[in-house]
């Protein structure tokens, strides 16, 4: 959970370094993974960085991948799904969490691409002058 941990790591021959809180959820004041996951991905830009703890849902997983990590790690959603459904609810969430992860990709490019779009047109509404993608 802290950069100099992760290059020491590396250093020492480490593939791969996973981010995770284990346990600290219980602990008021605890960093967040997500939260130390930019500069630990910073400290070893050549090591494989992978995120566990705090994911729950398919905004989750972009996030993480967002900061950098290469694989995003969730277990308690698949556990409680076990329990509750054996092999099936496991599948179920597994296509939920899929589902979420490519509905937000889906709509986080939209937005993306729009604004891209609007600032290479042109628009420039401090002027009155609106170009057609604008209202997309």
């Amino acid at each position: 959970m802290h950069p100099d941990d992760a290059a020491m790591a590396a250093r020492l021959g480490a593939d791969g370094v996973i981010v995770s809180n284990h346990g600290g959820r219980q602990i008021d004041g605890s960093a967040s993974p997500i939260d130390v996951l930019p500069a630990i991905a910073d400290a070893v830009p050549h090591t494989v960085v992978m995120m566990d703890s705090g994911i729950r849902r398919g905004t989750d997983v972009l996030k993480a991948l967002s900061q950098r990590a290469r694989y995003v790690f969730n277990g308690r959603s698949f556990n409680y799904a076990a329990t509750v459904a054996g092999t099936q609810g496991v599948r179920h969430a597994i296509s939920l969490l899929r589902a979420e992860v490519i509905v937000t990709w889906c709509i986080s490019a939209s937005i993306v691409s729009r604004k891209r779009m609007l600032r290479s047109s042109g628009a420039d509404s401090a002027k009155g002058r609106h170009h057609p993608l604008r209202k997309i």
